[in-house]
């Protein structure tokens, strides 16, 4: 299996010479939910969340949102504002795509601080000074699960969109081969929307409030970088 960096090295030779610089974003690790409170009732609606996830598979804020939904005191103002937190990049890196491409992306793995995430933003700057993107997609579709590499593939097939898939750790990452303008990023991250929950919901809103998208290329919790599937 291809490491990350293999597959991001083979890509960028296959979009061709339109294709100059990309960015390297960076951001920090979100504290988890039950360290942003100390209200034993948000607690234990937290706590009946993580069940529900760990059970039934249902995405952790998902699970959140249908248990507060019974409840009569509904969402409590700390997970919503949880939920609705969006993290900007600490930072943002061209490199530009050339013989020194890959040695300048391990310098920036090598020196990240533990809880960084270092990432390829599906920004591209032309020759031409344009900006195109790389369709990206992350799935929520878990890969311990018999058809969830087979689905995703298909909703790639359905998205008719082509590229490299990768195992996450706990589901896939997708890098399109052929580089897309804003309109159509935006278009493409809408359809792959109605595909949830094999893909994951919050991850594409999060791209369509930056205007474009980014994966982890740095290592992950369980301590691996993606490999391709």
């Amino acid at each position: 299996m291809r490491s990350v960096l293999k597959v991001l090295d083979t890509l960028l030779v296959e979009l061709g010479q339109d294709a100059a610089a990309v960015h390297l974003v960076t951001t920090r690790r979100a504290p988890r939910a039950q360290r942003r409170t100390d209200d034993p009732a948000t607690l234990g609606l937290l706590d009946r969340a993580v069940a529900m996830h760990q059970e039934t598979a249902v995405p952790f804020w998902d699970s959140v949102f249908l248990i507060a939904e019974s409840d009569p005191s509904g969402l409590p103002s700390e997970l919503a504002r949880a939920a609705a937190l969006h993290q900007t990049p600490v930072s943002d890196e061209i490199i530009e795509i050339g013989p020194t491409f890959m040695s300048a992306v391990e310098r920036r793995l090598s020196t990240a601080e533990e809880d960084e995430i270092v990432c390829l933003s599906s920004k591209v700057l032309t020759h031409s000074g344009a900006e195109m993107h790389i369709p990206m997609l992350d799935f929520a579709a878990r890969n311990g699960a018999a058809g969830s590499l087979q689905a995703s593939r298909q909703v790639l097939n359905s998205l008719q969109v082509f590229g490299a898939l990768l195992d996450s750790g706990r589901s896939y990452h997708f890098y399109g081969r052929r580089l897309m303008n804003s309109d159509q990023l935006r278009n493409f991250l809408g359809r792959s929307l109605l595909f949830a929950p094999l893909t994951d919901a919050r991850w594409i809103a999060h791209q369509l409030i930056s205007g474009s998208c980014a994966l982890r290329i740095s290592t992950g919790k369980g301590g691996l970088p993606p490999v391709e599937v």
